[in-house]
């Protein structure tokens, strides 16, 4: 850190006379603002300057430090949080420098996650309110914004503005708590994830060590143990054929799908999986371009485990 920068200094306060080079010599001690410096060495450069000036300088000053042996050392206290403002503000004050360096960004340190949530309460005027999670990965931070609904009464806009939240634990609310059926508690309130953007889910999918309940291969296996039997006898593709949204294809949507995953207990009301995850194995089987699933290749998978993509 830059103790003083650049300017001259004078002798005495008040003086109008100021140090010069000639002042600056090893085994010397000056005074700068009122504190001594004692001067113990020098770089090459400089002695060749004081020698060029017929003014070598001396070798350098051993110091000892015996001087300072009886002093105390006094570490950094970091006070308590007062509650002003945001705990980060409170721990810059503290800090050597007012101006931290910039963090070197790494690759997926932009990417901003955006989830669709409802608001758990039971006051009658909180029903059917519906809210933008947002987390920035960046600084691990997050807002969280209420869209307005016309003739609701409910004007909308900022509900919690850009700010790192911490969990009941003290740690940092990462980004791993956010899927599609998570309940989380941010700023003493409770949300229920019910959606999220198109952008949010492919990065679930891509960091599945981060997001498990979007990782495909885990989660299909675990569907094969639940839903094999079932497969096999024919029940399940009896099921699957009695549903609304099958079409001539063979064919049927999400919701259809999402129900016969519950059907077999492949849902988090009993004790499966949450929701993220039969919305990743549905999607990974939809591919990029249809919006339903293929009943017969999806039991042929869940029999044989040899999966068709396409």
């Amino acid at each position: 850190p830059l103790l003083l920068k650049r300017q001259r200094v004078p002798k005495a306060p008040g003086s109008a006379d100021y140090l010069r080079w000639t002042d600056l010599a090893v085994n010397n001690t000056v005074h700068i603002h009122g504190r001594p410096f004692f001067v113990y060495d020098a770089d090459e450069a400089t002695r060749r300057f004081y020698a060029a000036q017929g003014a070598p300088l001396l070798d350098a000053q051993p110091l000892s430090g015996e001087e300072y042996d009886d002093l105390p050392q006094v570490g950094r206290i970091i006070p308590p949080y007062n509650g002003f403002g945001t705990e980060e503000d409170s721990l810059q004050s503290c800090r050597t420098r007012l101006m931290p360096n910039l963090k070197q960004k790494q690759r997926g340190d932009n990417v901003i996650l955006r989830y669709r949530a409802v608001l758990e309460s039971k006051r009658l005027e909180d029903k059917d309110r519906s809210f933008v999670i947002q987390y920035f990965n960046e600084d691990q931070t997050l807002s969280i914004r209420e869209p307005p609904r016309r003739n609701s009464g409910i004007l909308g806009g900022t509900f919690l503005r850009r700010i790192q939240l911490k969990d009941t634990d003290g740690e940092v609310v990462s980004q791993d708590i956010f899927y599609v059926g998570a309940r989380v508690n941010l700023a003493a309130h409770t949300f229920s994830i019910v959606d999220a953007d198109e952008r949010t889910l492919k990065h679930m999918e891509t960091n599945p060590k981060i997001f498990p309940n979007s990782d495909y291969e885990g989660l299909f296996a675990l569907m094969q143990t639940l839903m094999r039997p079932a497969a096999e006898s024919g029940d399940l593709l009896a099921l699957l054929e009695s549903k609304a949204s099958l079409d001539r294809d063979r064919r049927i949507g999400y919701q259809d799908f999402k129900d016969v995953c519950t059907e077999y207990r492949f849902n988090a009301y009993y004790g499966g999986p949450p929701e993220q995850a039969i919305l990743t194995i549905f999607r990974k089987r939809c591919g990029k371009t249809q919006k339903k699933v293929n009943i017969d290749k999806l039991v042929h998978d869940l029999i044989t485990g040899l999966e068709q993509m396409f």
